[in-house]
């Protein structure tokens, strides 16, 4: 079987999109199945084709991006040439460019479409293109969702609601598994700050509501370990020194293994304030790590992966209010702290198993 992954960018590109692309590449590719993977370039250089882990991934070549989206003629000529040699599509969404491709050189192929996310940021660019999303929809044969509060509140799945099923996101057990050398590096990133230490990881961009996270820090205790960067990265930095707490935030680019970082912390927090965040993979790797969490009350899969009351607390966004008090009653309550971080852990482990989920795409594509 010959199988075409399409998404907008494939690692060492960070994010969590591409991460699942290549783990379900990879996993596939076990199962003596031919996979390609075509992406576009994160820059301006020419098409590029390379071997990760014995899979072809297709580099298209890009002259900048609008919207969000690259743009790219040659993404489209690949596409055809793949897509003739492929016996499934899968393609994963948002990405317009991929759908575009797929109207027009998909129409005999079954296409098989991971649903991530709906497109929030640039909603009236979307309105335009939801013909196309319409007609690749319709001719996939299943659309598989990252949580059921996601297939529930999209108003474009709710046409196809028949041909979805959930198939929840994973973390990876070995890489965050606690072991010595891990241990000892928690324990010095725990020793180099103040406690207690609250710890949040994203891309510095508006949906991740940081803004109020810093907010509510004027209202707690505790010294936040913020992992990421991002065009806001400067606006932050500028409201930290507005609000005087240049010795409670600090900002951390982006690192390679995280786990450390998760075993350090007391308290993960995920402030995300639209449905831009559709899951946040980076909770559910704190549950894993025994971490628990605060998150937001969105209409996606975010609550529906750290439950109110069970492994941390939910709080509505944007409440800046509500969010302080949700920090400081699990600071205050340690017995409450042990808890969430007994049962975030068992949830992770039992709940988000990446074999379940590989199984499910594994039963959908060999039907």
């Amino acid at each position: 079987m010959n199988i075409l992954h399409v998404n907008k960018y494939f690692p060492p590109w960070i994010g969590g999109i591409e991460t699942i692309v290549a783990e379900i590449a990879e996993i596939l590719q076990s199962e003596s199945v031919k996979n390609s993977v075509l992406v576009c370039q994160d820059s301006k250089l020419p098409t590029k084709m390379e071997k990760y882990h014995g899979i072809e991934i297709i580099r298209a070549k890009t002259f900048g991006s609008a919207l969000g989206m690259p743009i790219s003629f040659d993404f489209f000529r690949q596409f055809r040439k793949q897509a003739e040699k492929s016996d499934i599509i899968i393609l994963h969404h948002p990405f317009p460019l991929g759908f575009l491709a797929a109207t027009l050189f998909a129409k005999k192929k079954r296409m098989v479409v991971i649903y991530h996310a709906d497109i929030i940021r640039q909603k009236y660019f979307a309105f335009l293109l939801q013909p196309i999303f319409h007609l690749v929809l319709s001719r996939a044969s299943d659309i598989l969702v990252t949580s059921d509060r996601l297939t529930k509140s999209s108003l474009l799945l709710k046409p196809f609601i028949a041909k979805c099923k959930t198939m929840s996101l994973w973390i990876d057990e070995i890489k965050l598994k606690r072991t010595d050398a891990i241990q000892k590096t928690a324990e010095v990133i725990h020793s180099q700050y103040p406690k207690p230490l609250l710890l949040s990881v994203g891309r510095l961009v508006s949906y991740k509501g940081y803004t109020y996270l810093i907010d509510a820090l004027t209202k707690t205790p505790g010294h936040l370990l913020l992992i990421g960067t991002g065009p806001l990265k400067q606006d932050i930095l500028q409201q930290i020194q507005n609000k005087n707490l240049q010795d409670r935030v600090t900002i951390l680019n982006p690192v390679e293994d995280l786990a450390p970082y998760y075993y350090a912390a007391d308290l993960f927090i995920l402030p995300s304030i639209t449905n831009a965040e559709a899951f946040g993979i980076v909770q559910l790797e704190a549950m894993y790590c025994g971490c628990p969490v605060i998150n937001t009350s969105l209409p996606t899969g975010v609550p529906e992966v750290s439950i109110h009351n069970k492994t941390g607390l939910t709080v509505e966004p944007k409440n800046t209010v509500a969010l302080a008090g949700a920090i400081n009653h699990i600071l205050e309550n340690p017995d409450l702290q042990k808890r969430f971080s007994e049962e975030a852990h068992q949830r992770a482990v039992t709940e988000f198993s990446k074999k379940r989920s590989i199984d499910i795409l594994k039963t959908i594509l060999l039907k």
